[in-house]
């Protein structure tokens, strides 16, 4: 699981480079330039999270706290979701009234998102 709290660089997913353009040319979208999507990120303090084939229960355990509440919060309320490829969707979550928003990029498989999304009924 990776978690990236700063505008998400290139290496974030050197190890899916297919995804990465997918995936900024979802954060950009709904800027005028990539400037202004990345000064709105560092202003408002937006997040990405990856859920991958390998992440556990204790993985998603050892995040602090707030990071975990995130997470479930935007697995529960997602305002949007895109399809990235053919194994990953995008989620997208608004957290607070200045447009923070937290992104879940999540592998279809992933055998931590049956999991979570049971949490989440709970």
């Amino acid at each position: 699981m990776k978690t990236c709290m700063e505008w998400p660089e290139e290496s974030l997913l050197a190890a899916y480079p297919a995804l990465h353009a997918s995936v900024m040319e979802q954060i950009i979208e709904p800027f005028s330039s990539v400037e202004e999507a990345r000064a709105f990120w560092d202003a408002t303090g937006c997040s990405l999270v990856i859920i991958e084939m390998t992440d556990s229960m204790s993985e998603f355990q050892a995040m602090p706290q707030h990071t975990q509440n995130q997470v479930m919060f935007g697995l529960r309320y997602p305002e949007q979701e895109f399809a990235i490829s053919e194994d990953w969707r995008l989620l997208l979550a608004i957290l607070n009234d200045e447009g923070a928003g937290i992104y879940l990029l999540i592998h279809s498989d992933a055998p931590l998102l049956p999991t979570l999304e049971a949490m989440h009924h709970e």
